[in-house]
């Protein structure tokens, strides 16, 4: 979810209890993501293009994943 305001519960957290679509969309796109990257390992061997290019598609989102949030205060100095 792309959003400007990044600020404290902005960006709902999953839900566990799975009431909402957006809850069980969340769980199929996370199956997919396995799904994609156990078939790019698998193939290492037989189809070394597939799983460079499934890495690469992957490494390049890295960066605009939030999987690695910046830590500290980030408000303007002041």
């Amino acid at each position: 979810m792309l959003s400007c305001d990044y600020s404290y519960n902005q960006i709902p957290i999953v839900d566990w209890h799975f009431r909402t679509l957006e809850d069980w969309e969340s769980i199929v796109a996370l199956v997919s993501v396995v799904a994609v990257l156990y078939v790019a390992i698998h193939n290492y061997r037989r189809n070394r293009p597939l799983f460079f290019f499934v890495f690469f598609f992957f490494g390049t989102l890295l960066p605009t994943s939030n999987l690695f949030p910046k830590l500290g205060n980030q408000s303007s100095p002041g």
